[in-house]
């Protein structure tokens, strides 16, 4: 139970703080070094592996990878998301609210996507290999746990239900919300298709053929459910009522002699045929109400097409888990192919940034690299390795303060220490007794601030006791992320859920402040010399906010509101100019806006980037850790007060 309030709970850590004094950066035997060197032109390459696909609310087509969750446009933009390093995302499905969820089977995962690209993941029982969800009439996502022989139902928060009376040998492979409010299961243990209340009430339609072993299965636009039978090579239909019809597709078998010829993969056309692919024969076909089949080849020999979805352009698209590639096709029969990006870039690729002396620069890598990076003036490079590191920030010190976690791409990665790293290179760790952060500042007084998105509060750490005081924030659920603090000692956050800008005093003393914009998603905070606070709205509405010294929320248009990212970074230098980085694709690009008002923009190079974290240098120079779509690294990006853009690669 929460309760609302201020309120301060001590909590002494004592013996459970571990420091480790580390040799100077020049010491370590594992230090590497490297070069800023300018960043060389875009070139295309491609992404491993892409299995499942689904429509997102904001018209994009998503998919699974493995090891990252894709997004790719109608116009063939793709972009990623990185999962953790064990991954193997196989099916996604759109979710409530502008949301995609995917399941881990392997891994007993499930994974909720914002459109931002924030991820949050769910354990299952072990051994419950959801292999298939989708999105209810409920408004939950319901799953199949063909391990188990259960279904799951799962709220947009985590909160879980199985049901479990099932018929015996119940083996649910797919499943999907269809007519008169049911759920429609195969079940391929039972050879039947399986109607579902959202109380759990089933009834049980036993295919015509006796060993057919359904798997896939879709709501057709016609109002009966297709699924496809992978032991019988066909197709079926079932009425709401319980009729059945079977369509033999005369499979062409293919090249791999292991896996038995059949369809795979369903999708309802414009056209009010069903598509289908065949992977092991490299094909998409399409089967007409009356039976009339058609081919359709992939470009691209040995593509292994996997999963298949209507877009919202109309055109059929499709995953080419072999080729590496998404797929388009008409429904005249017009194709195309698209490679995606890698989720793990090949080079030292910049995630976070923060200030470090002299004109320096603090980094850390994206997650498959665990390190911390420090960058001089002149372009030197070291990098130390260290535990998988996120949430960097710098203390009026220089030195580096960040969240040790497991490896993952994700805002709200999950860490049990925080760490230090001075510039003479001493590394300190001190251990946390919870985990569930999403941010980390440090005051000028010492006192280390954390944002506990998963507790609903904000913690106070005191060294070198050290001791924490939790205090809740009022309002609830609010998710609190990217705190910072101003020269009074006071924390600001973000309040992503609750949609507000909150600031907590050092004695507990809360202030919320409403974002007018419904949905805005209030990301990074910086505060400005006069005292007050400014934010990005990561939403689609396209605006920085401000909170002025009267507690008086504006907010200021920076680009056009659309599906994609607002600003996801900001900093406010010593004149009173608030920096941004703004995602536009194709053409994103880093902002300044001056006191007078007037808005600069500085157009990134490299099309089909992304700024993902930015810091203002002690020089006055604005870097930023840049991702791109087309590159094979991510890259640094610096805009110096004249306004010219330079992006940097370390080699």
């Amino acid at each position: 139970m929460m309760t609302r309030g201020w309120f301060a709970v001590p909590v002494t850590i004592g013996a459970i703080v571990l420091s480790v004094e580390g040799p100077a950066l020049s010491d370590q035997p594992a230090m590497t070094s490297g070069k800023l060197v300018v960043a060389p032109a875009a070139a295309t390459y491609k992404a491993p592996e892409p299995s499942g696909i689904a429509l997102g609310q904001d018209g994009a087509l998503w998919f699974t990878s493995g090891t990252m969750i894709g997004r790719i446009t109608t116009a063939g933009q793709a972009s990623h998301i990185n999962l953790a390093a064990n991954a193997e995302a196989t099916v996604i499905a759109a979710g409530p609210g502008g949301t995609v969820w995917y399941s881990d089977p392997m891994n007993d995962v499930v994974g909720k996507v914002t459109m931002a690209g924030d991820v949050t993941t769910y354990k299952l029982r072990s051994g419950s290999h959801a292999r298939s969800l989708t999105l209810g009439p409920d408004g939950n996502m319901w799953l199949a746990e063909s391990g188990t022989g259960r279904i799951l139902r799962m709220s947009p928060s985590g909160w879980t239900k199985e049901f479990i009376a099932m018929p015996a040998g119940f083996q649910p492979e797919g499943i999907v919300a269809g007519p008169r409010g049911l759920l429609w299961i195969t079940d391929a243990g039972n050879n039947a298709i399986v109607s579902m209340s959202l109380t759990g009430t089933i009834h049980s339609y036993p295919t015509p053929t006796k060993v057919s072993r359904p798997g896939a299965i879709m709501a057709g636009k016609d109002g009966n459910i297709w699924f496809a039978e992978s032991n019988a090579d066909k197709i079926g239909r079932l009425t709401p009522g319980g009729s059945f019809r079977e369509y033999p597709v005369h499979s062409f078998g293919g090249r791999d002699a292991k896996f038995s010829p059949a369809p795979s993969g369903l999708a309802y056309g414009p056209d009010g045929n069903v598509w289908f692919v065949e992977w092991s024969a490299d094909m998409i076909r399409t089967l007409s109400p009356s039976g009339d089949i058609k081919n359709f080849q992939t470009k691209t020999a040995e593509a292994a097409p996997w999963g298949i979805v209507t877009g919202a352009d109309g055109n059929i698209w499709f995953t080419e888990n072999e080729a590496q590639q998404i797929g388009e096709i008409t429904t005249g029969g017009d194709m195309s192919e698209y490679a995606v990006m890698p989720p793990l870039p090949q080079s030292y690729s910049p995630a976070e940034v923060a200030a470090a002396p002299a004109g320096g620069l603090w980094m850390i890598p994206v997650a498959d690299i665990p390190s911390v990076g420090v960058l001089s003036s002149a372009g030197d490079f070291h990098s130390l390795p260290a535990a998988a590191a996120s949430w960097l920030t710098s203390a009026s010190d220089g030195s580096a303060w960040f969240i040790e976690s497991p490896p993952s791409m994700n805002i709200s990665a999950v860490g049990s220490k925080i760490a230090s790293l001075t510039p003479q290179g001493t590394f300190t760790e001190y251990a946390i007794p919870k985990s569930g952060y999403g941010g980390i500042a440090i005051a000028p007084d010492g006192t280390i601030w954390l944002a506990d998105f998963d507790g609903n509060k904000v913690d106070k750490l005191t060294l070198p006791g050290p001791a924490i005081a939790s205090f809740s924030v009022p309002t609830t659920h609010s998710d609190p992320h990217y705190i910072t603090t101003d020269a009074k000692g006071n924390a600001w956050f973000s309040e992503l859920t609750g949609n507000k800008i909150g600031r907590v005093t050092p004695d507990g003393h809360f202030t919320e402040f409403a974002v007018p914009s419904y949905g805005s998603d209030p990301g990074p905070v910086a505060i400005a010399p006069d005292g007050t606070a400014w934010f990005g709205e990561t939403s689609p509405t396209g605006k920085l906010g401000r909170v002025g010294i009267d507690g008086k929320v504006t907010e200021i248009p920076v680009q056009a509101p659309s599906v994609n990212s607002g600003p996801v970074c900001v900093a406010v230098d010593k004149s009173g100019n608030v920096w941004f980085g703004a995602e536009a694709f194709p053409n994103s690009f880093m902002g300044r806006l001056t006191p007078s008002g007037k808005i600069e923009k500085f157009t990134i190079p490299t099309p089909d980037s992304e700024a993902h974290w930015c810091a203002l240098a002690t020089d006055g120079t604005f870097w930023f850790a840049e991702y791109s779509q087309r590159q094979n690294a991510g890259s640094l990006g610096k805009v110096t007060q004249d306004g010219a853009l330079t992006e940097y690669q370390i080699r």
